[in-house]
């Protein structure tokens, strides 16, 4: 009698286990999408795409100089740092090690730096030269503070990316705040970042996105006939 109650502990105790195992793999499977889908690429496409709809004279105009700008501007860095990846420069996409960003970062910022210059000389859309020099100002800041403590680029970016929906169009965007916890759930969960290396980051993006939305964006949209 106690070896058959023994034997269904340790099976109840087995079966537990497994369950457990099985949640956190649940939890980092979800983490990976969360970290994928809401990424600082994505994020920019949609925040200047709704900003178009929304306040653009000329969507049309906006949306071919957008989709023609993000590729020019995104691609060429991100093929930059898949190929240090293959080469093992880095252990993956993310930069995990922040004593290796700062190589990716430079060449990224000094990419985008040029993309700027050229958006000035083409007189593209106001709405994707200010989106442009956002990212640049942020990727700048996080790419100065990274050479001395790692800082979430995800969690800036999403934090940025929303707080200036809700500054802009206001109400119907409120929800969208909701994925700054989720994104730095994904980042602490997948052990990318510490919690105070999320919090920092969201910090720094909501900054960014204050200054720029005060001082740049909206004077801009006010003076647009």
């Amino acid at each position: 009698m106690d070896s058959n109650v023994l034997l269904n502990s340790r099976s109840m105790d087995i079966s537990l286990i497994k369950i457990l195992d099985n949640s956190k793999e649940r939890d980092v499977v979800l983490a990976r999408w969360v970290s994928h889908v809401v990424s600082p690429h994505w994020l920019a496409i949609i925040l200047t795409s709704s900003l178009t709809l929304n306040y653009s004279d000329d969507p049309l105009t906006t949306f071919f100089w957008l989709w023609l700008i993000v590729p020019a501007m995104a691609l060429p860095p991100i093929a930059y740092i898949l190929w240090l990846v293959h080469t093992g420069y880095l252990e993956d996409f993310y930069m995990p090690r922040r004593d290796n960003r700062l190589k990716p970062i430079s060449v990224t910022v000094l990419w985008l730096v040029l993309g700027l210059v050229l958006l000035r000389y083409f007189d593209v859309p106001f709405l994707v030269q200010i989106m442009a020099s956002t990212i640049v100002l942020l990727i700048s800041l996080l790419g100065l503070i990274t050479l001395f403590w790692k800082i979430s680029f995800h969690a800036a970016s999403v934090s940025a990316a929303t707080i200036t929906m809700v500054m802009v169009i206001g109400c119907p965007t409120w929800p969208s705040l909701l994925l700054i916890p989720l994104v730095g759930w994904s980042r602490v969960r997948l052990k990318r970042h510490t919690t105070q290396q999320v919090i920092a980051g969201s910090v720094a993006g909501l900054i960014i996105a204050v200054l720029m939305v005060k001082y740049v964006l909206l004077p801009s949209l006010m003076a647009t006939p």
